[in-house]
């Protein structure tokens, strides 16, 4: 008899529980512009990626882009040719938040390449020789 009854209220307080957590976590909508440090210049195509999620974006000429994050969701910024910038998304009331970021150029030194006309040494050898 009281078996029915338990069994109902466990399931009537789990179900609950479900409920009032639904609303603690809503959707913001995440306007970005990526843009060079100095300002000057939109990065355009470049990868906004939240890694909590799996999903990410490429910026429009402009350097715009929009996600779908929850509060606390961290994004990575890459671009060829600049550092990977990291923001998380701060706990607000609003449904839409905007943020322009700023990248830093990263500059290396590639090992020095050299061409010939040859495919291969053999064919270096038969030419200078012949």
């Amino acid at each position: 008899m009281f078996k029915p009854a338990l069994i109902f209220a466990i399931l009537f307080c789990l179900t609950m529980g479900k409920a009032f957590s639904q609303g603690q976590d809503k959707t913001i909508l995440f306007q970005v512009q990526v843009v060079a440090k100095n300002g000057s210049e939109f990065l355009p195509m470049a990868y906004v990626y939240n890694p909590k999620a799996g999903r990410g974006a490429l910026s429009d000429n402009f350097g715009r882009a929009d996600l779908l994050v929850f509060p606390g969701d961290s994004l990575v910024f890459t671009y060829i040719g600049y550092k990977k910038q990291y923001y998380i998304i701060p706990k607000s009331e609003d449904q839409i938040q905007q943020k322009i970021i700023s990248m830093d150029e990263d500059s290396k030194m590639l090992a020095e390449v050299k061409v010939f006309p040859h495919a291969s040494e053999e064919e270096f050898k038969q030419a200078f020789l012949n």
